[in-house]
Order: structure tokens, then sequence, then C-alpha cells
């Protein structure tokens, strides 16, 4: 599947993410953009994309650095050259998106606004968004978000005017958005990691070394963005069906999404097989066995 990343740097998961991508045969990742895309961002992909040993177009915005990365970072990934992004996110998407191109994201959506706003003509046959919020639509109800019917989720609510256009766009054939109260119950646990097989490449050991991050000191951690990932490659892990997402504005300022049952092309992620998810989650993650010679 040719695959289009819109990333951002605040939670791990996305790293995470963008590694296995370049790990599994079946994602061909085209190009990938960033938010805010600021130099400490954009070497950090660039450092990923050379242990990788590939040559993808990655797009920026942000010359200016607006914060520092979490200490995750450094601790895991060690040094890496800040650098200014030579293309932008429309760049990146005039290049290598076509119609076959899917497009995850994992960001607030201020990068999809901007493309679809200069790119007039692109059109996006299926984009998977992790974020939102279902409620009660999902097969399984979190014990955390019981009773709740709305709720703020960063990378919708961090950029709503982002996402109503998004939302909107009649460009876009199909979206699935892949929400908060699926995404936290999808948790890297030290019992998984205990099944998978890492190897010996440079990029396998950097993944390695993200899980033990959370592993060797016994601690869970949600794998939101790989979720999505997961159900865009492999849609037969799940059950979605056809939703709007709404937002309202609280006394605070704060933008709260929910979701009601919709006849457009907007679907929602019900709920999926954790055990399937979980084997194709591993199955990435492992070192492929080498073939031997034949004599």
């Amino acid at each position: 599947m040719d695959i289009i990343f819109d990333m951002e740097t605040g939670d791990p998961d996305d790293l995470v993410t963008l590694i296995m991508l370049l790990l599994n045969p079946d994602a061909n990742l085209k190009g990938v953009t960033c938010y805010q895309g600021s130099p400490i961002q954009i070497g950090l992909i660039k450092h990923v994309l050379q242990l990788a040993g590939k040559d993808i177009p990655v797009g920026g915005w942000n010359p200016e650095e607006p914060s520092e990365l979490s200490p995750f970072y450094k601790n895991v990934v060690g040094n890496w050259k800040p650098t200014n992004a030579e293309l932008t996110p429309v760049d990146v998407f005039k290049q290598v998106c076509d119609k076959d191109t899917h497009v995850l994201t994992g960001a607030p959506l201020s990068n999809l606004e901007l493309v679809l706003h200069k790119l007039r003509d692109l059109e996006i046959s299926n984009m998977t968004i992790q974020g939102g919020y279902l409620g009660s639509m999902v097969e399984e109800v979190l014990p955390k978000f019981e009773g709740i019917n709305e709720i703020r989720t960063y990378n919708l609510s961090n950029d709503v005017n982002a996402f109503g256009v998004v939302n909107s766009c009649r460009r876009i054939k199909k979206t699935t958005f892949v929400t908060k109260d699926l995404c936290h119950g999808f948790m890297y646990t030290p019992e998984i990691h205990s099944k998978i097989k890492f190897g010996n490449a440079p990029l396998e050991k950097l993944l390695q070394k993200c899980f033990e991050h959370y592993a060797l000191a016994g601690k869970s951690k949600a794998m939101h963005d790989p979720l999505a990932m997961l159900y865009m490659l492999y849609p037969e892990i799940g059950r979605s069906k056809k939703i709007e997402m709404n937002y309202t504005v609280n006394s605070k300022g704060h933008a709260l999404f929910s979701a009601q049952e919709g006849f457009g092309s907007s679907h929602g992620l019900m709920g999926y097989s954790k055990d399937l998810a979980w084997d194709k989650f591993i199955q990435i993650c492992s070192a492929k066995p080498s073939k031997k010679m034949k004599v």
C-alpha cells in the first residue's frame, strides 16, 4: 500500500509508527509530513529515514523551534542534527500523492488543510485519522470513558478550523476515524514486548529501544497511531460504520468531540480483534527469518 504519513512528535507513538511503516513490506512509505515541521523534528525524521536507508521526501513549514521535544527522544534516539525542511507539506503531496496513495495522519489536521487549500485538483481516495471520539458507538466502552459523551482529543481539538475543512472536503473520498476511546485500549505491555524477536539492523535496534523505554520499567503504553496504521493496512482486523464527527465548544473554549451515525463518506472504527491486531503488530516488529542458501 502506498502511504503518506502526516505525523507529530508530542507522543512517541508517532516515531514508533514511522519505524513500523519503514519495516513493513506491506507498506510503501512515499512521503512524510510533520506538524509543525521545525528543524529538530525534521532532523529526527531524516535521521530515522537514514537508518532505514530510505530517501523519502519530508515536509514541514516552521523554521523556528516552538518547544523542546520530550526527553524520550534524546534518551532513546540519542543525538541527531536539526535540519530545516527543504519541502513544505504541499510540496510532498504534489510530488507523491496520486489516486492510489493512502494518507495516515496522527497529528492536528493543519497540514492537510494547507494541502487541500493549495492543491485544488488533489483528490485523496482514502484517509485514516487517529483522533476523535465515538462514545457509546464503540463495541466495548473502556471504564475510563463510561458515561462520557464528548471529549477533547488533541489531534482534532488542537486545530478545529482545519478539522472543519478536512471533514467536509468532498475531494476526500473516504475518511476513517480511529478514535481516542479505542486507542486507549491498545496497550503495549511487557508481555507483548517479550513476544517480539527484534533484529539487529539499526532501525530494528531503534524500535527495540523505543519499546524498552516502557517495558523495562514495567510500564504499559497506548499505541494510538500504530492501531490506526494497522487498521488502514489490514481492515480485516476491525469493524467500522458510517458516522458524522462533530464538536462543541465549552465555556473554557475547549473543543469537545463526539460522533453520531452518518450517511456520508466518514467512518469510525467501532471495534477490532486485539488478537489479530497484536499478531500483526508483533509480526511487523520482529526480525524476518533469513532464507537459507541452497547448496
